[in-house]
């Protein structure tokens, strides 16, 4: 999941099961609370074991939530340079309570997601020079 500056959020590659496809063009954040985005930029995680009667969401954002079938949600922030450039999110149609294994699983893909992108990026830039050198 992408965060802008503008207060949106959009998905980018994702697996659903048993929850409603997630969007793929840009929603405002504050319909799922913007405090969530608040959270991650400050390096916080979000684990949701049970949408129904977690406390932090207001009913509007209870029901954005629910109106999707997320009952349960883990969350890591992706940081680079302190800027919050993304989220790994994992969903659950059903309450859940989220081990200190799942939770050590999430922050595992996270870590390599992230490294993964970061070496594409490299490979990229390094791809479009040579491209350009070779043209000259």
């Amino acid at each position: 999941m992408l965060v802008s500056a503008l207060g949106t959020a959009s998905t980018g590659t994702a697996f659903e099961r048993n929850i409603e496809p997630l969007a793929t063009a840009p929603f405002p954040t504050a319909e799922y609370g913007d405090w969530i985005v608040t959270a991650f930029k400050a390096g916080k995680p979000l684990i949701v074991d049970d949408m129904v009667t977690d406390v932090r969401f207001d009913e509007s954002q209870r029901a954005a939530h629910l109106g999707l079938g997320i009952q349960a949600e883990a969350a890591l922030p992706l940081l680079s340079n302190g800027n919050l450039v993304g989220m790994l999110v994992v969903h659950s149609a059903a309450p859940r309570a989220w081990s200190e294994r799942d939770l050590n699983r999430l922050r595992a893909v996270a870590e390599r997601t992230w490294a993964a992108a970061g070496r594409a990026h490299l490979n990229t830039s390094r791809d479009a020079k040579l491209d350009a050198a070779f043209r000259e």
